[in-house]
């Protein structure tokens, strides 16, 4: 495996740990220690020692240390020791679900500015040929899994923002109150994240482009831009949208698990592999 090959997939790795943080939008009975710990040391890790992502960044210059204050800031506020959103307590994680919001803001913004540096590396290795088809088809997996499931933790959070909001005009007979607006606030964020991940997405195929129509048709029921379908409710149309992406995270999920490990199994035997005397 040559070096940008490797690269491509160290970036490819640490975006793994930032898309995996979206766990913790979702609620679970218990959450797996040793999977948190894993993800709280490899959030700083790449950025303190001399990986690919690391020398990028120290080239980048202004831009390179915005996006290191940004993940600085996501370990902060997500992972660190005074974190009130993800907190250990004896051998139980316990996860504050009212700052959902907070973890979306950091791992979508994030991980949309890795996708691009891995772009960039990417198209270095087809100027070398060095792109094989088993790294487009696993980036290309990697994207499809990683959109759907943005939309399927922002759908749930939505549905009950959307609930909790018509509840709240109901009880002040259709006025708005101080507490429906700041739930209005908490929707907009919603919707502004989810057209935030359609307009950078790079996927085309009909099969994502309905999930992502559903998602879109739904948005626009509720902010009354699209008629409700004949007979149908907004409790409806949300569980139709949610179930489609449900069904295409699960889809997607395998497909790039059965990409990625082979891949990555690879990489790791190489970088474990002792160096041979004249190989250095």
């Amino acid at each position: 495996m040559e070096n940008i090959q490797k690269a491509i997939l160290t970036l490819l790795h640490y975006n793994t740990i930032i898309r995996d943080t979206l766990e913790y939008t979702v609620k679970k009975k218990e959450y797996n220690i040793e999977h948190y710990n894993f993800k709280k040391r490899g959030v700083l890790v790449e950025i303190e020692q001399n990986t690919p992502l690391k020398i990028f960044l120290d080239k980048a210059g202004e831009n390179g240390e915005k996006l290191l204050a940004k993940i600085k800031d996501f370990f902060e506020e997500v992972y660190s020791d005074k974190s009130t959103i993800l907190q250990l307590s004896g051998d139980q994680l316990r996860v504050d679900h009212a700052q959902h919001l907070t973890i979306f803001e950091h791992v979508i913004l994030i991980h949309e500015e890795i996708f691009r540096i891995t772009k960039v590396h990417t198209d270095y290795a087809k100027n070398l040929n060095l792109f094989e088809d088993r790294f487009r088809n696993l980036i290309k997996a990697d994207e499809r899994f990683y959109r759907s499931l943005v939309y399927m933790t922002l759908l749930e959070d939505l549905e009950a923002l959307f609930l909790e909001f018509n509840k709240a005009r109901n009880e002040a007979k259709g006025k708005e109150t101080p507490q429906s607006n700041f739930i209005q606030n908490d929707i907009s964020k919603i919707t502004n994240l989810l057209g935030f991940s359609r307009q950078n997405t790079t996927i085309t195929d009909l099969e994502f482009m309905e999930i992502v129509d559903s998602v879109f048709h739904l948005l626009e029921n509720i902010s009354g831009k699209r008629d409700l379908p004949i007979g149908k409710t907004f409790s409806d149309v949300f569980k139709e949208a949610r179930f489609k992406v449900n069904e295409f995270v699960r889809k997607t999920e395998t497909i790039w698990r059965d990409l990625y490990r082979p891949i990555m199994d690879e990489f790791v035997k190489q970088s474990t592999k002792p160096v041979e005397p004249g190989e250095a």
